[in-house]
């Protein structure tokens, strides 16, 4: 279950989990990235697999350590994911996703 406050919750990405979002999403961090730039706006499923991916919690990081599991990510809700995208809104959530995909980039600068 994704928590939530109509401010929005707080999203953590890393290196690995934005390496779930192209395998959930099959493509690159560039198109991602791209999508979430166009005038055009960012599609609802984009939204939801980096809003479900940020929201992953430590079954995420456990999955990506062993290979082996296989299967669909542990930890990745995309139903609560959505659920929760439809009680903060979608302004809110690309909001969200925007600060939390910043500050990842700003750290991997440093």
């Amino acid at each position: 279950m994704i928590e939530n406050t109509r401010e929005g919750a707080p999203l953590r990405f890393t290196f690995n989990r934005l390496v779930v979002v192209e395998s959930l999403l099959g493509k690159t961090l560039k198109a991602v990235i791209d999508e979430l730039e166009s005038p055009n706006g960012v599609s609802l499923t984009t939204l939801r697999a980096l809003y479900a991916v940020g929201h992953a919690g430590s079954q995420l990081d456990m999955w990506m350590r062993m290979p082996s599991m296989g299967g669909a990510p542990l930890g990745v809700d995309l139903s609560a994911a959505g659920n929760a995208i439809e009680a903060i809104g979608t302004t809110v959530a690309t909001r969200d996703v925007g600060a939390a995909l910043a500050a990842l980039f700003a750290e991997m600068a440093e």
